[in-house]
């Protein structure tokens, strides 16, 4: 049991992990991407191509995919995003869905459709008695601790968080006492991106990542959004954790066949008996 749940928060953390990146640009932007489960599976499949083709250890294979996402991010930022700032919703909502089948196009032409997988980032497990979990399963959290802190500390503790924030909160007031908001937000994009690119390079050796598991990913990602209170950090790393606690433990009690069914069912009776999630606050109509 100790090490299922473990395994669910490993799980979790991961999701959590997107969910953050996610929340990240929907704060900075309003944009709702759902091409962000496609960024998560560039990552990770580019991580099992580096692993496959050179050999290296997974872990080298985290910096590139560093670089390789923040470029890609902030480009999709500028040229696919921007010039829809300030229109209607759907807008938004409709290039993140076009922009998703082209980078799943994309790996489908390159890599072909076979699914990819990563080796364990750190092999073996660690025992104590009855309790014993895999060394995956604590890296994933453990780096995932380190990756949270880190974006704490960059936008609550920085003068470019501080920037970054107040773009966010109010990007007409922002340009005017002289913070460059294209800046701000392609920056934002770039490191959503990366972080994206890293939940990819953990999940890979976790499940079988292909060109067309995105779809999937961005509904679990959302919901572990949602779950958490939608557009809080905390909120989308809680309910990442919960949504992969409780995917693990229906998997092995009920039947994987189902788990994604058992899932979405979880979210209907939160959102009935808590439509904000967990951390959100009921906002009062006026």
């Amino acid at each position: 049991m100790a090490d299922l749940i473990v395994a669910g928060i490993a799980l979790g953390a991961i999701y959590g992990l997107a969910g953050l990146s996610f929340v990240m640009v929907h704060n900075a932007t309003s944009v709702v991407n759902f091409a962000h489960g496609d960024l998560v599976v560039v990552g990770g499949i580019a991580a099992a191509v580096m692993v496959a083709s050179f050999g290296i250890h997974p872990v080298l294979t985290v910096p590139v995919v560093v670089l390789l996402l923040t470029p890609i991010g902030a480009l999709l930022e500028i040229y696919a995003f921007r010039p829809l700032r300030g229109k209607p919703f759907a807008s938004s909502f409709t290039i993140s869905i076009a922009v998703g089948i082209i980078l799943s196009s994309g790996l489908l032409i390159l890599f072909g459709p076979q699914p990819r997988s990563l080796p364990p980032i750190a092999v073996g497990r660690l025992d104590a008695g009855l309790f014993s979990v895999r060394w995956h399963s604590l890296f994933i959290v453990l780096l995932t601790g380190m990756l949270v802190t880190v974006q704490w500390w960059l936008f609550q503790r920085t003068h470019l968080g501080y920037r970054l924030r107040a773009t966010a909160a109010d990007p007409m007031m922002a340009q005017l006492v002289g913070i460059r908001i294209g800046r701000m937000t392609a920056f934002t994009f770039g490191i959503a991106s990366a972080y994206a690119g890293i939940a990819g390079v953990l999940l890979a050796p976790v499940i079988f990542l292909s060109s067309d598991t995105g779809s999937t990913l961005i509904l679990k990602i959302f919901v572990a959004v949602v779950i958490g209170g939608f557009g809080t950090v905390a909120g989308a790393v809680l309910g990442g954790v919960t949504l992969g606690v409780f995917e693990i433990l229906a998997s092995a009690y009920v039947s994987s066949a189902y788990a994604d069914a058992i899932v979405f069912g979880l979210l209907l009776v939160i959102l009935l008996v808590r439509p904000q999630g967990f951390l959100g606050k009921v906002q009062a109509r006026v």
